[in-house]
């Protein structure tokens, strides 16, 4: 008898019937949600219905280089107006790589809303870029039009200057520089849902074939570094004037953290659902503070001249951006997405010093706005 009992009871665990026993159902752990397309389930012992994506994307961003510096000065113009520039500086625009990734969700959080709107999201995003470039150039005076070449620089000692001109053929500038830079920024928050547009997707990724709103509400922390040395060295006839050069050392920092706001609109889709594209405006309402710090070195008849400047500045602050995006599916769960942004950064820390020697007793730092556009192309998933 023990042993029929046995029997029955690893047949029954087995969900096999067995004639007057009865078989206990088995858990359900995940429920299938499809009312909002494919990919939707219930979270298990609620009735909330979402879908988790995530991304990972390579980037490029181009920022507007808010510094004005370089190495030496030359003024060009033989028998008519000479024009004072830098023997060499770093570009009007920064280029930088970087990586994107993030996870959102979306889908029916219940009678969940913010203020009176349905809450339907939570998301999480970094993103960031690093690099560095830098310049080298050279002029000789008698040669493609250069009349004077020299160094002075802030003008410490605005009556004698701290550098050297020079005009006898022969003379030039070698001069060389590298600039570092990088930036990262992070946003959480949550999405919710504007009614009487909810048709399709904010992310490009929704099952669904209409005009679709969603805002977004959260957090965002930014930062902006950057770092340039550079050297500058009078020659003669092409070999360096001993005791006769200037190099500079510069840093700077932005930080900004506050809240995001932002609406996010996604298109009715095409191509039989598989292509999708959005577009999106963020405003960024945060605090920063901003810190630089510049020296340099002048070295003139035998004598070193050292001079530096410091900056630091904090307040309120209100940044913006714009998004165009897009995503095709090229397998189940799987796409190929990209998104071009335009963004505005305000009082970004930069450090100016005049091409014209006259005028650089007036170099320093100030807080001036960059703009910054990014490039992204990656893989979205569905989990």
């Amino acid at each position: 008898m023990r042993t029929n009992l046995a029997a029955i009871c690893s047949i029954a665990a087995l969900g096999i019937a067995v004639p007057g026993h009865a078989v206990a159902e088995p858990d359900e752990y995940v429920r299938v949600c499809d009312s909002y397309g494919s990919g939707f389930f219930y979270i298990p012992g609620t009735e909330t219905c979402l879908r988790l994506t995530g991304y990972v994307d390579y980037q490029t961003s181009w920022l507007k280089n808010t510094h004005s510096i370089g190495g030496g000065t030359v003024v060009r113009g033989a028998g008519g107006p000479s024009n004072e520039l830098f023997g060499a500086t770093y570009g009007n625009w920064i280029r930088r790589d970087g990586l994107r990734v993030g996870f959102r969700t979306s889908g029916d959080y219940g009678d969940a809303k913010i203020g009176d709107l349905p809450l339907v999201g939570a998301y999480i995003d970094y993103e960031g870029a690093w690099g560095d470039e830098g310049y080298q150039g050279s002029s000789v005076i008698g040669a493609d039009n250069v009349t004077q070449t020299g160094f002075t620089f802030l003008q410490q000692h605005p009556m004698y200057g701290t550098g050297v001109i020079a005009s006898t053929n022969g003379f030039g500038l070698d001069s060389s520089g590298t600039l570092g830079n990088s930036w990262h920024r992070a946003n959480l928050g949550l999405k919710f849902a504007v009614p009487g547009f909810d048709g399709s997707s904010d992310d490009a990724d929704d099952d669904r074939d209409g005009l679709r709103v969603r805002g977004r509400l959260g957090l965002f922390y930014e930062t902006l570094d950057t770092d340039a040395t550079g050297r500058s060295d009078l020659t003669f006839n092409g070999t360096p004037f001993n005791g006769f050069y200037q190099n500079y050392d510069l840093d700077a920092k932005d930080e900004y953290f506050g809240v995001r706001l932002g609406t996010h609109i996604g298109l009715p889709p095409c191509l039989d659902g598989k292509f999708k594209t959005s577009i999106g405006a963020d405003l960024y309402l945060g605090y920063h503070t901003g810190k630089g710090y510049y020296s340099h070195n002048t070295g003139a008849f035998g004598t070193q001249i050292n001079e530096t400047r410091s900056y630091s500045e904090s307040g309120f602050t209100v940044g913006a951006g714009v998004s165009l995006g897009a995503s095709y599916e090229i397998a189940p769960g799987w796409r190929l997405g990209s998104k071009v942004e335009f963004s505005y950064l305000p009082q970004v820390t930069s450090f100016s010093a005049p091409q014209n020697p006259s005028e650089q007793a007036n170099a320093g730092f100030s807080s001036d706005s960059a703009t910054r556009v990014i490039a992204s192309f990656g893989l979205r998933v569905q989990f």
